[in-house]
Order: structure tokens, then sequence, then C-alpha cells
């Protein structure tokens, strides 16, 4: 039952579209499908850490993420708008197979970032632990290793569904585009990550509401 509980979790986290979400489906189609479950792999891995820290019952390391979240976001925006930068300047990769394996290593901590420099998702995590009672800090280790652990593999079940979804849409695409694709996705990967840098500087991590932060959370990811 907790493993179904993380799953629906790591559901919930991951669905809502963002950077990542984008970046994803933008890699299986501009390099295929492994590409882009690498990515995908890589935001799992950064919800599982989260994960943990709410599993685990971690206040000391959420409070300081939380503390924190000024600056994290600052970073984790500066690094979107990096990414996105340089998404606008590249060219389409003509050979595939040579170009995959110099980047897989990059496309998962690329991802990895852009999840981890969100503070907001383990005020999310945070939210819905409590709204669904799974805060206990009497919980062994096995048992919060079991709902991590669902929390992973319903994470990376949304991103291989995009990847499977994408990568068929893939083989009926006209790469002539591709340039252009590139192009406009750096853009909507920058102003994404300007979006949330303007929204670090609104916010009172404090003072928000936890249930409005459990909505949140994803949105940016």
């Amino acid at each position: 039952m907790l493993f179904l509980k993380g799953i629906f979790i790591g559901l919930l986290i991951a669905i809502p579209v963002g950077p990542v979400g984008i970046l994803c489906v933008h890699r299986v189609i501009a390099k295929g499908r492994l590409a882009g479950l690498f990515s995908g792999l890589g935001a799992a891995a950064a919800d599982g850490l989260y994960g943990a820290v709410a599993a685990f019952g971690l206040t000391l390391i959420s409070d300081f993420l939380i503390g924190c979240s000024f600056w994290i976001r600052l970073i984790g925006g500066a690094f979107i708008v990096f990414i996105g930068v340089r998404m606008y300047f590249s060219k389409p990769v003509i050979d595939i197979e040579d170009d995959i394996p110099n980047t897989l290593f990059r496309d998962f901590l690329s991802t990895f970032i852009i999840t981890i420099t969100n503070p907001m998702t383990i005020m999310g995590f945070l939210a819905i632990f409590a709204g669904l009672n799974l805060i206990d800090p009497q919980r062994g280790y096995m048992d919060a290793s079991i709902l991590v652990s669902g929390v992973v593999a319903g994470s990376g079940i949304w991103w291989l569904t995009l990847v499977v979804i994408f990568g068929f849409v893939r083989s009926k695409l006209d790469f002539s585009y591709l340039a252009a694709a590139n192009k406009i996705v750096g853009i909507i990967i920058v102003l994404l990550g300007f979006a949330t840098m303007v929204i670090e500087h609104k916010m009172s991590p404090s003072k928000k509401n936890p249930d409005a932060a459990a909505i949140e959370s994803p949105k940016n990811r």
C-alpha cells in the first residue's frame, strides 16, 4: 500500500508541465528516446531525493531548503535560462547515434539540477505527505524506503510514458523544421527560467499555505 501511495505522489508531482517536461519532449524529438529517458530519470532522481526528505522526516534539511528558497530558485532560474540560450543557438543533431553517448549524462544532470533547485518541490512533498497522513516520525527505515521507491517509480512511469508517446510522434515528423523548433523551445525555456526567478522575488515561503504549496510546487517543473 505504501508503494502504491508513493507512485501516486510521484505522478502527482511529475505530471504538471514545466521546463523539465518541455526539455524531455524536445530531447525525445531532437535526439531520440534514450536522451528523453535519461532526462526524465534525472527529474525522477531529484523527486526521489526530495521524497526521502519528506518520508524520513528530515526537518532540518527541509527547513534549510525552504529558508534558502530565494537563492536556490535564483540559481535554478539562471540555470534554466542558460539551458534555453544554449538550446536556442544549438544546431540540430545530424548523427544521433554519435551524439547520444556524449550527452546522456548531461541530459540526466541538467534535469536533476533544474528539479533539485526548485524548493517549492519539497514544500509540495511535505504538503502532500501531510494531506495523505504519511508524515510519521515513528515510521521505520524500511517503510520510508518503500514509500520513496514508489515516488521514484511514479515519477519514472510518467517520464517513460512521455518518451513512448513522443518517440512515436517523432517518427512522423519532418526534421527539416528541427532548427526552428530549437529556437522556439529555447525561447520558452528562457522565459520559464526568468519566471522562476521573478516568482521567487514575490514569494515568502514561511507564509505560504501548505495546501497551496502542494498545488503550486510542480508548476515550474
